[in-house]
């Protein structure tokens, strides 16, 4: 089945933004100062195969298209600090709160008994939900009970909380600033959701410069769902994960679909969500010489040198 995007095209949302950032940075230039250095979190291979015998000379990084010096590479597996983002709008979750609008996902059963063994000393986790209000807990014990909990108090709102719009954005920018007092380099703010993203004050774009500047990656499991187009019905159906998946890309993170486009007959958020986990924990921790340090978004390519091995890391970084 074909489909069409209602969005932007896959480099649209960076190009977007360091566009944008061209024009704050020629009417707001800051003192160029000489080199610095310039923490960058990348995974290398897949969640299920990662590769952690990577050493600082396997790296190779581009900034601007130019060469620049990796200065250490700090192999995982290390702490985590995740904010875990659920969307409870009707469009999900429409009449129990336990499962996608397709009958797939199940969160509350889900989550807790695949995640809660995959936690370490030291890890921070928390939890929230996108609804009308934004709601995000406080760093959460590694206990079963606790977890199942906090997901029936939070995925069990009225359903005046679920009505309404959806503002993914806002949230995962919420969940940005919450993690931003984190100590560990791997932090994500991990997203379910489907994409329908609605009364936002903040655009993608937004939210995009935000994870860069934290250095905070975003992983989206989304339900992968086409839309019946709304005008015409003899126009192919739409995509609306497009932009959550160009959010988790450009910024480092992962995107994984969940539901009907899965291949999976009974789609459940928690292996997902602990493969994530697992990805970032491994992630290796650079340390590069930027050129300068202005203040400015610049474009990032992270590369491996060993053959066959993938790596993914954010795609811009600013000059700190």
């Amino acid at each position: 089945m074909r489909f069409r995007s209602a969005a932007k095209t896959p480099v649209a949302v960076l190009a977007s933004l360091l566009t944008a950032a061209g024009s704050i940075n020629r009417i707001d230039a800051k003192p160029t100062r000489a080199a610095t250095e310039v923490v960058v979190a990348a995974s290398a291979g897949t969640p299920e195969r990662p590769v952690l015998d990577l050493t600082r000379a396997d790296f190779e990084v581009l900034s601007d298209g130019a060469p620049v010096t990796v200065s250490a590479a700090a192999a995982g597996p290390g702490s985590v600090a995740v904010i875990l983002l659920v969307d409870i709008s009707l469009s999900i979750f429409p009449v129990d709160g336990v499962t996608w609008a397709s009958g797939g996902m199940r969160v509350r059963e889900s989550i807790p008994p695949h995640v809660l063994p995959t936690l370490r000393p030291g890890d921070q986790i928390q939890i929230g939900v996108i609804g009308r209000e934004i709601t995000i807990t406080p760093p959460l014990t590694p206990n079963r009970g606790v977890w199942e909990r906090t997901f029936e108090r939070l995925v069990n709102a009225p359903p005046e909380m679920r009505a309404g719009p959806s503002p993914i954005w806002d949230a995962t920018a919420a969940g940005i600033t919450a993690l931003a007092g984190a100590t560990s380099h791997r932090r994500s703010v991990m997203v379910l959701t489907d994409g329908r993203a609605t009364g936002n004050r903040l655009g993608v774009v937004d939210v995009l410069a935000r994870a860069i500047a934290a250095n905070i990656v975003i992983d989206v499991v989304d339900e992968g769902r086409l839309l019946p187009p709304e005008v015409d019905p003899k126009r192919p159906p739409v995509r609306p994960d497009t932009l959550v998946q160009q959010l988790a890309e450009e910024s480092g993170g992962q995107y994984l679909v969940d539901g009907p486009a899965s291949i999976r007959k009974q789609p459940e958020p928690g292996p997902l969500v602990a493969a994530l986990l697992t990805s970032l924990r491994c992630r290796y921790v650079l340390a590069i010489d930027a050129p300068v340090a202005d203040g400015r978004l610049h474009r990032l390519d992270v590369r491996v040198k060993r053959p066959g091995v993938s790596v993914r890391a954010p795609r811009a970084y600013f000059g700190k």
